[in-house]
């Protein structure tokens, strides 16, 4: 199974700080039972706009470690219509939330 991190869970998984316990013990049930974490692309566009500099080269880095989504579906003004779109987060969200949608994969 693929599940599909967002930008926040990634930002708890990896950034200069203690880990929270949800989120170590999710890493290791996902990885132990043979998941694949996957991101989706828009995930590092939205890392890139952090405006502190060292933990955006960080957190990107870290990024590496997991793999990027294969074929991302595009996203489609019918489904923003749905959902709405206000702000550039939105934008983020709503192509993973589309992602999901299209490939039936679990969003985390």
């Amino acid at each position: 199974m693929q599940l599909l991190i967002d930008t926040n869970i990634l930002i708890h998984l990896e950034d200069n700080k203690v880990i929270d316990e949800q989120f170590a013990k999710f890493y290791q049930l996902a990885i132990s039972n043979g998941h694949t974490i996957v991101y989706h692309p828009s995930c590092a566009k939205d890392l890139r706009r952090d405006k502190d500099s060292a933990r955006q080269e960080i957190t990107l880095s870290k990024l590496q470690k997991y793999t990027p989504m294969p074929n991302p579906a595009i996203l489609t003004e019918d489904f923003i219509n749905i959902v709405g779109q206000k702000k550039v987060n939105d934008e983020v969200d709503n192509v993973q939330l589309f992602q999901v949608q299209k490939d039936m994969l679990i969003i985390l």
